[in-house]
C-alpha cells in the first residue's frame, strides 16, 4: 500500500538500503547499502511493523562490496538469513545459515546481533549461530584488549564456518577450543600473518583451501583428523614440515602445493601411496611413522 510504503520511517530507511518486499508482503529483504560512507549500521527488526528478514549481497557481486567501509554492524532481531541467494530462506526454513558473511569488509571491528534473534548471535563482536556451536565470522579488523592478535576460539565452537577468518590479514596465532570438529572451506585463507595454529584433538575434517595462503612453517595435526580438502595448505611458502597420523584416509589434490622447498611429510606406511599420488608432494621428503 502507497501510504505504507511512503511514511517517514519507509523512507528513512529507503534512502539508506535498498529495500525489496517479498511477494507475499510479509518481510523486507536489504539489497545493498546505499551510503558506502557510513562506519556503523544498525539493521532495523522492522518497517513500518514488516520484518526485515534477510541481508542480501546478489547484486553486489556476492561479498557484500557496498558494506565495505562499516566498521560496526548492528543485526536486527527478526534477521533470519544473510548472503547471496535471495532464494534462500534461512535455516528456520530448511534452508543454510548463508554465505559470503560480509568477508570482503577488512573495516569491520563489531558485528553485534540483538539477543531476541533466533538464528544469529554474537559475542566480543564475533557472529555465530544461535547456541554458539558455530563460529560464522570473525570481523577481519577487530581488535582484542592485548592487541596481540592472537586469537582464542571458545570451547562452544564444534564448527568454524566457510570463509569465517577470509582474509584476515591481522591474526598471528590461533588456538582451537576444546570441541571443534570441523574446519570449513577457505576458513583461514588469505591470513597471510597466521604462522602459528594449535589444534584441538577432536578435530576430524579440515575443508578446502583452509590454510592457503598463509605463513605456516610447522603443522602437527591431531590423530582425530580424517580428512583433507584441496588445497588446503598449499602456498605456505614457508611450510616445511607436516605431521598425518593414520587416521586420515581422505586426501584431497594438491593439498600442499608451493610449500618450502625442503618440505617433509611424516605419516604411515600406509597412507605413503595415498599421499605419493597427490602430484604436489611428489619432489617432497616422506617419512614413515611405522
Amino acid at each position: 500500500d502507497d501510504t505504507k510504503k511512503k511514511s517517514d520511517e519507509y523512507i528513512y530507511y529507503s534512502e539508506m538500503f535498498q529495500l525489496e518486499l517479498s511477494s507475499d508482503e510479509s518481510y523486507y529483504s536489504i539489497l545493498r547499502l546505499y551510503d558506502t560512507s557510513l562506519s556503523s549500521v544498525e539493521i532495523p527488526d522492522t518497517i513500518d511493523d514488516i520484518p526485515v528478514k534477510k541481508i542480501l549481497s546478489h547484486k553486489d557481486s556476492n561479498n557484500f562490496a557496498s558494506w565495505n567501509n562499516c566498521v560496526t554492524i548492528r543485526i536486527g532481531k527478526n534477521v533470519e538469513y544473510i548472503g547471496s541467494d535471495p532464494n534462500n530462506e534461512g535455516i528456520l526454513n530448511g534452508g543454510s545459515l548463508g554465505d559470503n558473511f560480509l568477508s570482503s569488509l577488512s573495516k569491520a571491528a563489531a558485528i553485534v546481533v540483538d539477543e531476541a534473534n533466533p538464528v544469529y548471535a554474537s559475542k566480543d563482536g564475533v557472529l555465530y549461530n544461535k547456541d554458539f556451536t558455530i563460529l560464522i565470522k570473525y570481523p577481519n579488523n577487530k581488535v582484542d584488549s592485548t592487541e596481540s592478535f592472537n586469537v582464542i576460539i571458545p570451547n562452544t565452537v564444534k564448527s568454524l564456518y566457510h570463509k569465517a577468518f577470509y582474509y584476515n590479514t591481522k591474526i598471528t596465532k590461533v588456538v582451537f577450543g576444546s570441541n571443534i570438529e570441523e574446519i570449513g572451506n577457505l576458513v583461514f585463507a588469505g591470513c597471510e600473518k597466521l604462522t602459528t595454529v594449535t589444534f584441538n584433538n577432536k578435530l576430524k575434517t579440515i575443508g578446502q583451501s583452509a590454510f592457503k595462503d598463509c605463513d605456516l612453517t610447522s603443522i602437527t595435526l591431531p590423530e582425530s583428523v580424517e580428512s583433507l580438502g584441496d588445497l588446503c595448505f598449499a602456498y605456505n611458502d614457508n611450510l616445511d614440515y607436516c605431521y598425518i597420523a593414520e587416521n586420515c584416509k581422505s586426501f584431497g589434490k594438491d593439498i600442499f602445493a608451493d610449500v618450502a622447498d625442503n618440505f617433509t611429510i611424516v605419516t604411515t606406511t600406509s597412507n605413503l601411496p595415498i599421499l605419493e599420488e597427490v602430484e604436489a608432494l611428489k619432489f617432497y621428503k616422506k617419512r614413515s611413522l611405522d
